[in-house]
């Protein structure tokens, strides 16, 4: 079953989507799965494409611990990487 959903935020689409295809002024910017795209995220907000809240939360904290993925899907990824985070920070 293929759907076809635009919007210009990944919050809408990263639970809906096995697949996403990012355009850029009617060109093919970035494709695959939501892990894969979030994996650009900082050329994404060039675009103005709305990060979802996790990601923005995770790219802020990357800067104090360059340990944590930019490519969190959910809060539950998100705090895991951090928990893993401080572990390596104490080894």
């Amino acid at each position: 079953l293929t759907i076809v959903y635009t919007s210009s935020s990944l919050e809408d689409v990263i639970g809906l989507a096995d697949m996403i295809f990012v355009l850029n002024r009617g060109r093919l910017a970035f494709s695959g799965t939501p892990r894969e795209i979030l994996l650009h995220a900082k050329e994404l907000a060039a675009l103005d494409i709305a990060l979802p809240e996790v990601t923005q939360i995770a790219l802020a904290l990357h800067e104090a611990m360059p340990t944590i993925n930019t490519d969190v899907l959910s809060l539950a990824e998100l705090e895991e990487g951090i928990v893993q985070a401080k572990v390596d920070r104490s080894a």
